[in-house]
């Protein structure tokens, strides 16, 4: 079973080439390049963030390209997204932050955050949990958007660049974190170029010049 299906995917920022990938479900993949500029933009549309002009891409049984607003508000409900920086809002708290998508599921504001301050705990971010984004480092940053990501223990995860601004001991959270999203059978698709970072953290690694057919 397919979890994300790229098909003949053209993209302007690799001069109209094609790509073509397939990611199980429950598999963890890397797609890498010498260049983060180059696959970045493909996470992006896999996300439904920026427009898919020609090609095809699947996230479950919805067609990214294709579908409507409300469709991919529903995808999204099931797919968690690290952006390279990534995103949070920077004058609310880390706590906040994280439980802002328990609150949009449902989950009453005393019990959202309550469970937001138990998963940035298990990142080793409780200290942090009362600080506004902006007033911490760039990699607690990074740590915390991951721990966003994941507090709907969605079925897919979206990294635009795993590796963007984590240190050594970020990277080994950011693996703890990702091996127990795994164990609950979720499927991972991320860009780097930090090809160690990506063998640390998936099953198979992809060099993205073995997946585009030239324009």
């Amino acid at each position: 079973m397919l979890a994300i299906d790229i098909d003949r995917l053209r993209l302007q920022e690799l001069s109209g080439a094609r790509l073509s990938l397939k990611v199980g479900a429950g598999e963890a993949v890397a797609l890498v390049d010498d260049d983060q500029h180059r696959v970045t933009p493909i996470i992006r549309r896999c996300g439904g963030l920026d427009p898919i002009d020609e090609g095809r891409v699947q996230i479950g049984t919805v067609d990214v390209g294709r579908a409507d607003r409300h469709t991919l508000q529903r995808m999204r409900q099931d797919v968690g997204y690290v952006s390279i920086g990534g995103g949070l809002f920077a004058n609310t708290t880390l706590a906040a932050n994280v439980a802002l998508p328990l609150r949009y599921r449902g989950m009453a504001e005393a019990e959202a955050d309550a469970r937001a301050r138990e998963l940035l705990a298990e990142a080793g971010l409780q200290q942090h949990a009362d600080l506004r984004a902006a007033t911490i480092a760039s990699e607690l940053q990074k740590l915390a958007a991951y721990v966003r990501a994941l507090a709907l223990q969605p079925g897919v995860l979206l990294v635009e660049d795993a590796a963007a601004h984590l240190h050594p001991h970020g990277r080994r959270v950011v693996q703890q974190l990702l091996t127990t999203l795994r164990a609950r059978g979720a499927t991972v698709l991320l860009a780097d170029d930090d090809r160690e970072l990506a063998r640390h953290l998936t099953d198979r690694v992809v060099e993205l010049s073995s997946v585009l057919e030239a324009a």
